[in-house]
């Protein structure tokens, strides 16, 4: 029935990348409104969104005199004034002000090839205040001159107290600063968590993180990407490994290695990592216990939310040392949150110690897979036999979807083939659509992300194949569901019946291209 389906739909498949467009797009709102700054018209072009005040961030910064880049490829806007500085990310409610997370209320968005951002979080970061009139259809942005203001700036760093100075004790903020850069975000084509940088080239992150996948990269806090060329060292047991990136270009310095022995209960320690994709994300707690597996590996447990995505990131000390490697997948019940003590890496470091980048050797990532898919060398396949290989391996590995409310379960993935391209699919049933609905808006640059890492996969093991992956929600409706495209939307007795594609990734010439939409 679903093959059925599928065959109607083809045609649309096929097209589908350039119909769906970046899943951050969005309309041109109709009501325009005037922006002015401190009195001077900066643009005609600013909208009011939720009830948040969107702008275009080229003119309106400029006006209010910040210094600001834009990444095309990440899609992340940099504005920075007087030692404050602002990273912004389109379709992602993330956002970073000096090293510190903040949740925006709306996404800055792309609208008409134009990058939106909201512009009331930007200012009150610098001490301005915004302000709607909606009968004039006008946003006032003013500087501000007194004190009544100050509250809304960032919290600036004060200097610890005498005790806590002499002690090296730093702050959330001291931390974060400190080492924000040198915890990156993997993607693998099997999995996504995160990483902490050791130096000349070398990441380390959770075993089981890598284990199963056939390729991957790592991100950095300025979207740079770093493919990953093989593993150093690796141990199932105490879930670490050791990788080596493809260049050593990546700029920042290694962590300092602190002695987690030196821990007690009840000291504040502060996390970092990419949960549910959310890359960089801080969060503080305290240290709880500390435990001893039955395989004799130390775990530090504390009370940091540790979630989908934060494996393998990293647990700091006071001062701002690594003393853990966060691991989610060691026990997750009755919010039981661990990192595994990084004296556990001692044999990894010391393997790595005093190396240069050109000592370092690797194995490929492929020698930990746990399954390989069939022409993983390359070489073109008939589409036949890749699409029995694609879909036994998504059936073994990508068997859920996550979100933020916790994983879809996935059943079971469906291949066809058609003129020589391959779709292998997934379909949802209303609840779980439903879920990914409510968490789109916040969560959709890590769908994106977990469906572009099956597409790099397929790419990566048949480059001369077309291969997509798609994901399909089905409904019946008794009335007519405008909402859906029309060749979606079949009437049958009784009603009327949806397939609805509403994420895809495209393998074709050893390249990717990934869409999501509602």
């Amino acid at each position: 029935m679903l093959e059925s389906k599928l065959k109607k739909y083809f045609a649309a498949l096929l097209s589908v990348i350039l119909l769906f467009g970046s899943a951050a797009s969005v309309q041109a709102a109709a009501t325009k409104y005037k922006v002015y700054v401190d009195g001077a018209l900066a643009t005609s072009n600013g909208i009011v969104r939720n009830g948040t005040t969107l702008v275009p961030f080229k003119p309106v910064l400029s006006a209010m005199g910040f210094g600001f880049q834009y990444d095309g490829k990440s899609k992340t806007v940099r504005a920075t004034k007087s030692g404050t500085v602002i990273t912004l990310k389109i379709g992602n409610k993330q956002a970073n002000v000096n090293g510190t997370a903040a949740v925006l209320p709306v996404a800055p968005a792309l609208i008409n090839n134009t990058t939106y951002i909201p512009v009331r979080f930007v200012g009150e970061s610098t001490g301005y205040s915004v302000s709607q009139d909606k009968a004039a259809a006008s946003i006032y942005v003013e500087s501000q001159g007194n004190e009544d203001y100050t509250s809304s700036k960032p919290a600036q760093t004060t200097p610890p107290p005498a005790s806590n100075a002499a002690a090296g004790i730093l702050s959330t903020q001291q931390i974060t600063n400190l080492n924000d850069s040198k915890v990156v975000m993997i993607e693998m084509s099997e999995a996504q968590g995160s990483g902490v940088y050791l130096g000349e080239g070398v990441v380390i992150t959770n075993h089981h993180v890598i284990e199963g996948s056939t390729a991957g990269r790592v991100v950095d806090t300025n979207g740079r990407y770093f493919d990953i060329a093989g593993v150093i060292a690796h141990d199932a047991t105490r879930d670490l490994a050791l990788v080596k990136l493809a260049s050593n270009t990546f700029q920042a310095t290694s962590v300092t290695i602190g002695n987690p022995a030196k821990l007690s209960k009840g000291e504040k320690v502060v996390a970092i990592g990419s949960p549910m994709g959310m890359q960089n994300t801080v969060s503080e707690g305290l240290v709880s216990s500390f435990r001893t597996t039955a395989d004799n590996v130390k775990l530090i447990q504390i009370s940091v939310p540790i979630d989908h995505g934060s494996s393998g990131g990293a647990l700091f000390n006071q001062q701002g040392q690594l003393v853990g490697i966060t691991a989610s997948g060691i026990d997750s019940n009755a919010s039981l949150n661990f990192a595994i003590s990084i004296a556990e890496a001692a044999d990894m470091l010391n393997q790595i110690k005093g190396k240069s980048y050109a000592q370092l050797t690797t194995t490929p990532l492929s020698s930990l897979a746990t399954t390989v898919p069939a022409g993983s060398t390359g070489s073109s396949e008939n589409p036949e036999t890749v699409a029995r290989s694609v879909k036994n391996t998504l059936n073994s590995s990508a068997t859920s979807f996550p979100t933020p409310g916790g994983s879809i379960h996935l059943g079971e993935w469906v291949s066809y083939v058609k003129d020589g391209t391959v779709v292998v699919f997934n379909v949802l049933d209303s609840d779980d659509y439903a879920t990914y609905l409510k968490y789109f808006d916040s969560n959709n640059t890590a769908y994106g992300q977990w469906m572009d890492s099956l597409g790099r996969s397929a790419a990566k093991s048949f480059p001369n194949n077309e291969i997509m992956i798609c994901l399909f929600y089905e409904d019946m409706f008794t009335s007519y569901p405008s909402s859906f495209d029309e060749d979606e939307i079949e009437a049958v007795s009784g009603g009327y019946e949806v397939f609805h594609l509403f994420a895809v990734s495209l393998a074709q010439n050893g390249k990717v291209e990934t869409a999501i939409r509602p």
